[in-house]
């Protein structure tokens, strides 16, 4: 995720001005929009009664601040808002591998449920700092998985961009059957990364979960802050090794690919190719 990490104070403000957007221009909301200008028209250009105008624009105002108020104290709607803000956050447009990109809307779910939880529980005193610690994980883990999926996908890109231009060149007979067998090596090391970027994806999202049901967790347990403390502790201890474990798999992909294509450097991919 690209802008700062959000905290609850942040979402709230979004789950606001979303849910009062949501409602004015596509909920009920709008049906009452359209029949206040209906009736407000009437009586105006129609039927001149402007004290009944007043009076139409009066109820129509009030039954719309009731509509809103009661839509802010629904949970739908904030899951809702909250779904769509984590998915402009993280793209999968840009995903053409339909697992890889159903386990990144996944993993958006989960930000908005933790999301939505870590909101109601942080009207609780002393709540609010662990909650957003924990959402600041989620966000990050949410872009890690991104990162994975980055990555798998372009290293799968750059085999296929390799084997189809045909870069396992071999200079000298006498030395083609163990260049030959040196490049299956270094090519099955490639597929492994891409296998493990992969599988890395998967246990981001097992990782998210879990996180939601430790925040859930909380909010049986409102005003625990020791557990609410251990919970963020353990998520940031998760978060700082998958961190090392996403940078060593890019090391290792970045060094089996120019083992790969040793012999042709001027197709040697950079750095800068593999990077997410």
């Amino acid at each position: 995720m690209n802008e700062a990490s959000p905290t609850c104070a942040v979402l709230r403000r979004v789950v606001t001005r979303g849910v009062v957007r949501h409602t004015l221009v596509h909920g009920q909301g709008a049906q009452l929009i359209f029949l206040w200008v209906l009736g407000a028209g009437a009586l105006t250009l129609v039927w001149p009664e402007p004290a009944l105008a007043v009076a139409w624009t009066i109820l129509a105002g009030t039954l719309g601040v009731l509509i809103v108020r009661d839509q802010l104290r629904r949970t739908a709607p904030h899951r809702l808002v909250l779904r769509s803000y984590a998915a402009r956050r993280v793209r999968t447009d840009g995903i053409g591998d339909d697992t890889l990109r159903e386990a990144v809307e996944a993993s958006v779910c989960l930000f908005a449920e933790i999301a939505v939880k870590a909101i109601e529980i942080s009207v609780v005193p002393g709540m609010e700092p662990s909650l957003d610690q924990a959402l600041a994980d989620a966000d990050e883990l949410v872009a890690l998985q991104a990162q994975a999926v980055l990555q798998a996908q372009e290293l799968a890109r750059v085999m296929r961009v390799i084997e189809r231009s045909g870069t396992a060149h071999f200079k000298g007979r006498e030395h083609a059957a163990g260049a030959r067998a040196t490049g299956d090596d270094a090519r099955d090391a490639v597929e492994r990364e891409v296998d493990g970027a992969r599988e890395l994806v998967g246990q981001v999202g097992r990782q998210l979960q879990e996180l939601l049901l430790r925040v859930a967790q909380l909010e049986r347990r409102a005003g625990d802050v020791v557990q609410s403390a251990y919970v963020t502790q353990r998520a940031g201890e998760t978060l700082t090794r998958l961190r090392r474990v996403v940078s060593a798999r890019r090391e290792a992909a970045e060094e089996a690919i120019r083992e790969w294509v040793r012999d042709q450097p001027d197709r040697q991919p950079t750095r800068s190719t593999l990077t997410t």
